[in-house]
Protein backbone atom coordinates (compact mmCIF):
# COMPACT_ATOMS: atom_id res chain seq x y z
CA UNK A 1 0.00 0.00 0.00
CA UNK A 2 1.62 3.34 -1.39
CA UNK A 3 0.45 6.06 0.62
CA UNK A 4 3.02 8.98 1.19
CA UNK A 5 4.99 10.43 -1.11
CA UNK A 6 8.65 8.85 -2.12
CA UNK A 7 11.20 12.10 -1.17
CA UNK A 8 12.28 15.91 -0.34
CA UNK A 9 10.53 18.15 1.29
CA UNK A 10 6.70 16.61 0.92
CA UNK A 11 8.32 13.38 2.20
CA UNK A 12 9.17 14.80 5.63
CA UNK A 13 6.19 16.87 5.85
CA UNK A 14 3.78 13.77 5.98
CA UNK A 15 6.55 12.36 8.23
CA UNK A 16 6.07 14.44 10.54
CA UNK A 17 2.27 14.26 10.58
CA UNK A 18 2.90 10.96 10.73
CA UNK A 19 4.70 11.51 14.26
CA UNK A 20 1.87 13.49 15.31
CA UNK A 21 -0.21 11.01 14.40
CA UNK A 22 2.13 8.43 16.96
CA UNK A 23 2.33 11.25 19.45
CA UNK A 24 -1.35 11.07 20.01
CA UNK A 25 -1.70 7.05 20.26
CA UNK A 26 1.33 6.70 21.74
CA UNK A 27 -0.22 9.10 25.14
CA UNK A 28 -3.44 7.33 24.85
CA UNK A 29 -1.63 4.21 26.09
CA UNK A 30 -0.28 6.08 29.38
CA UNK A 31 3.42 5.71 28.39
CA UNK A 32 6.02 8.77 27.97
CA UNK A 33 6.53 10.50 24.47
CA UNK A 34 10.20 9.74 23.75
CA UNK A 35 11.74 10.40 20.78
CA UNK A 36 12.74 6.67 20.87
CA UNK A 37 9.74 5.08 21.40
CA UNK A 38 7.95 7.11 18.53
CA UNK A 39 10.93 6.64 16.14
CA UNK A 40 10.23 2.80 17.18
CA UNK A 41 6.20 2.83 16.37
CA UNK A 42 7.91 5.35 13.08
CA UNK A 43 10.15 2.36 11.89
CA UNK A 44 7.34 -0.23 12.16
CA UNK A 45 4.70 1.57 10.73
CA UNK A 46 8.04 2.47 7.75
CA UNK A 47 7.97 -1.49 7.40
CA UNK A 48 4.01 -2.13 7.11
CA UNK A 49 3.60 0.27 4.15
CA UNK A 50 5.10 1.30 1.50
CA UNK A 51 5.83 4.59 2.42
CA UNK A 52 9.03 5.15 -0.21
CA UNK A 53 11.70 5.14 2.43
CA UNK A 54 15.35 4.49 2.06
CA UNK A 55 16.92 1.66 3.70
CA UNK A 56 19.55 3.77 5.02
CA UNK A 57 16.64 5.96 7.06
CA UNK A 58 14.83 3.22 8.04
CA UNK A 59 18.35 1.40 9.30
CA UNK A 60 18.44 4.62 10.82
CA UNK A 61 14.93 5.07 12.63
CA UNK A 62 15.71 1.25 14.19
CA UNK A 63 18.82 1.58 15.80
CA UNK A 64 19.76 2.64 19.06
CA UNK A 65 19.30 6.81 19.81
CA UNK A 66 21.29 8.80 21.91
CA UNK A 67 20.09 11.24 24.43
CA UNK A 68 22.15 14.12 22.95
CA UNK A 69 21.45 13.45 19.52
CA UNK A 70 19.86 15.94 17.00
CA UNK A 71 16.26 15.77 15.94
CA UNK A 72 15.57 14.06 12.19
CA UNK A 73 14.68 15.86 9.52
CA UNK A 74 10.76 15.30 10.09
CA UNK A 75 11.09 15.96 13.99
CA UNK A 76 12.68 19.09 13.57
CA UNK A 77 10.30 20.15 10.50
CA UNK A 78 6.92 19.24 13.00
CA UNK A 79 8.99 21.39 15.85
CA UNK A 80 9.13 23.94 13.27
CA UNK A 81 5.24 23.63 12.31
CA UNK A 82 4.69 24.07 15.82
CA UNK A 83 2.93 20.54 16.08
CA UNK A 84 5.37 19.69 18.41
CA UNK A 85 7.93 20.84 20.84
CA UNK A 86 10.73 19.04 22.33
CA UNK A 87 11.34 18.75 25.71
CA UNK A 88 14.64 17.39 26.49
CA UNK A 89 14.04 13.89 25.41
CA UNK A 90 10.37 13.93 24.81
CA UNK A 91 8.21 15.75 21.72
CA UNK A 92 5.45 16.82 23.26
CA UNK A 93 2.34 18.70 21.75
CA UNK A 94 2.84 22.03 20.37
CA UNK A 95 1.13 25.08 20.02
CA UNK A 96 -0.22 24.39 16.30
CA UNK A 97 -1.20 20.61 17.22
CA UNK A 98 -4.49 20.90 16.36
CA UNK A 99 -3.21 21.83 12.57
CA UNK A 100 -1.15 18.98 12.88
CA UNK A 101 -3.98 16.73 13.59
CA UNK A 102 -6.09 17.85 10.99
CA UNK A 103 -3.42 17.73 8.17
CA UNK A 104 -2.70 14.40 9.56
CA UNK A 105 -6.66 12.91 9.32
CA UNK A 106 -7.07 11.65 6.02
CA UNK A 107 -3.35 10.41 5.17
CA UNK A 108 -3.18 8.79 8.73
CA UNK A 109 -6.48 6.77 7.71
CA UNK A 110 -5.51 3.54 6.13
CA UNK A 111 -2.87 3.53 8.76
CA UNK A 112 -4.97 3.38 11.83
CA UNK A 113 -5.38 -0.69 11.61
CA UNK A 114 -1.60 -1.43 12.16
CA UNK A 115 -1.13 1.44 14.77
CA UNK A 116 -3.87 -0.19 16.82
CA UNK A 117 -2.12 -3.52 16.75
CA UNK A 118 1.19 -1.65 17.54
CA UNK A 119 0.44 0.25 20.12
CA UNK A 120 -1.22 -2.90 22.10
CA UNK A 121 2.46 -4.90 21.40
CA UNK A 122 4.25 -2.50 22.40
CA UNK A 123 2.08 -0.98 25.69
CA UNK A 124 4.16 -2.55 28.72
CA UNK A 125 7.73 -2.74 26.37
CA UNK A 126 10.27 -0.79 28.01
CA UNK A 127 13.43 1.27 25.96
CA UNK A 128 15.21 -1.51 25.69
CA UNK A 129 12.42 -4.24 24.58
CA UNK A 130 11.90 -1.57 21.58
CA UNK A 131 15.68 -0.87 20.85
CA UNK A 132 15.83 -4.77 20.66
CA UNK A 133 12.55 -5.55 18.24
CA UNK A 134 13.41 -2.87 15.90
CA UNK A 135 17.45 -3.79 15.34
CA UNK A 136 16.39 -7.24 15.43
CA UNK A 137 13.71 -6.78 12.83
CA UNK A 138 15.96 -4.75 10.72
CA UNK A 139 18.89 -7.34 10.80
CA UNK A 140 16.61 -10.21 10.00
CA UNK A 141 15.71 -7.57 6.83
CA UNK A 142 18.92 -7.81 5.82
CA UNK A 143 19.63 -11.27 6.62
CA UNK A 144 17.01 -12.50 3.84
CA UNK A 145 18.20 -9.99 1.85
CA UNK A 146 21.77 -11.23 1.86
CA UNK A 147 20.06 -14.94 1.65
CA UNK A 148 21.38 -15.55 5.27
CA UNK A 149 20.07 -18.41 7.53
CA UNK A 150 18.61 -16.72 10.39
CA UNK A 151 19.05 -17.67 13.82
CA UNK A 152 20.56 -15.83 17.07
CA UNK A 153 23.98 -15.95 15.89
CA UNK A 154 23.70 -14.74 12.94
CA UNK A 155 21.92 -11.37 14.36
CA UNK A 156 24.62 -11.00 16.48
CA UNK A 157 27.46 -11.70 13.81
CA UNK A 158 25.89 -8.76 11.97
CA UNK A 159 25.47 -6.44 14.79
CA UNK A 160 28.76 -6.58 15.80
CA UNK A 161 30.30 -6.53 12.23
CA UNK A 162 27.66 -3.14 11.65
CA UNK A 163 29.94 -0.12 11.31
CA UNK A 164 28.56 1.98 13.72
CA UNK A 165 29.82 1.67 17.41
CA UNK A 166 26.69 1.89 19.14
CA UNK A 167 25.07 -0.75 17.16
CA UNK A 168 28.15 -2.90 18.22
CA UNK A 169 27.75 -1.81 21.79
CA UNK A 170 24.10 -3.29 21.64
CA UNK A 171 25.49 -7.13 22.33
CA UNK A 172 27.26 -5.73 25.63
CA UNK A 173 23.67 -5.05 27.18
CA UNK A 174 21.88 -7.34 29.10
CA UNK A 175 18.90 -7.00 26.91
CA UNK A 176 20.89 -8.74 23.78
CA UNK A 177 21.45 -12.00 25.29
CA UNK A 178 21.21 -15.34 23.55
CA UNK A 179 17.48 -15.60 25.49
CA UNK A 180 16.43 -11.77 24.46
CA UNK A 181 17.32 -12.07 21.40
CA UNK A 182 15.59 -15.12 20.75
CA UNK A 183 12.54 -14.25 22.56
CA UNK A 184 12.27 -11.47 20.25
CA UNK A 185 12.56 -13.18 16.85
CA UNK A 186 10.15 -15.45 18.35
CA UNK A 187 7.97 -12.72 18.78
CA UNK A 188 8.73 -11.22 15.35
CA UNK A 189 7.96 -14.11 13.41
CA UNK A 190 4.86 -14.79 15.67
CA UNK A 191 3.26 -11.41 15.75
CA UNK A 192 3.96 -11.27 11.88
CA UNK A 193 5.85 -8.10 11.79
CA UNK A 194 8.77 -10.09 10.00
CA UNK A 195 8.92 -13.32 7.29
CA UNK A 196 12.28 -15.19 7.70
CA UNK A 197 13.20 -16.84 4.55
CA UNK A 198 15.39 -19.67 5.94
CA UNK A 199 16.27 -20.51 9.18
CA UNK A 200 19.91 -21.62 10.34
CA UNK A 201 18.39 -24.98 11.22
CA UNK A 202 15.57 -25.20 9.04
CA UNK A 203 13.10 -24.36 11.96
CA UNK A 204 11.73 -21.37 13.88
CA UNK A 205 12.29 -21.00 16.99
CA UNK A 206 10.11 -22.96 19.55
CA UNK A 207 6.44 -21.86 20.36
CA UNK A 208 5.86 -18.65 22.87
CA UNK A 209 4.83 -20.32 26.38
CA UNK A 210 3.02 -18.78 28.43
CA UNK A 211 5.43 -17.37 30.69
CA UNK A 212 6.23 -15.64 27.70
CA UNK A 213 2.90 -13.16 28.08
CA UNK A 214 3.05 -12.40 31.69
CA UNK A 215 3.57 -8.98 32.95
CA UNK A 216 6.87 -8.60 31.41
CA UNK A 217 5.12 -7.52 28.16
CA UNK A 218 5.27 -9.79 25.05
CA UNK A 219 7.33 -11.35 24.14
CA UNK A 220 9.82 -8.23 26.01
Amino acid sequence: MKLMREAGSESIHDQALLTVVLLDRVQDTGRYPTRERLLKHFYFIGHSYDLGWSASFLRQVAGPLAGDAPLLGHERHAVEQRWLRQEKNLLLAGEAIAEGQLQAAAFAQPLLPQLVCLMELFRRFDREGLVRWAVVHHVVEALNAADVPVDVEAVKQRIAADAEPAWQALLEERTFSDAHLQRTLRGLVEQQLVVVKQWQRNEPPASTTEQDNTASGLWE
